[in-house]
């Protein structure tokens, strides 16, 4: 699940798991769940690129939005989403 924390995690680091990958407590905090959830944030990023720029059809975007809502705590989605909805 992706959590308010990650998503500021994320942020912190603009999505570079260069610097990402040199903070211990950081990668332990992701380590923690058995989904790659730093790397469904960078899937998630570059679907919220396409979605704001209005690059994406009606259809990816309803599909991109529900992939979130299901991979994001109910918080985190709002965060994430809230330029979108």
């Amino acid at each position: 699940m992706i959590t308010l924390e990650k998503l500021r995690i994320y942020k912190k680091y603009d999505g570079n798991d260069d610097f990402y990958s040199r903070s211990p407590k950081d990668q332990e905090l992701f380590n923690n769940d058995n989904h790659n959830d730093w790397h469904d944030l960078m899937l998630f990023v570059q679907d919220h690129k396409l979605i704001k720029e209005g690059l994406a059809s009606e259809s990816y975007k309803n599909n991109a939005l529900i992939k979130m809502k299901n991979r994001f705590e109910e918080v985190a989605f709002k965060e994430f989403t809230k330029d979108l909805i």
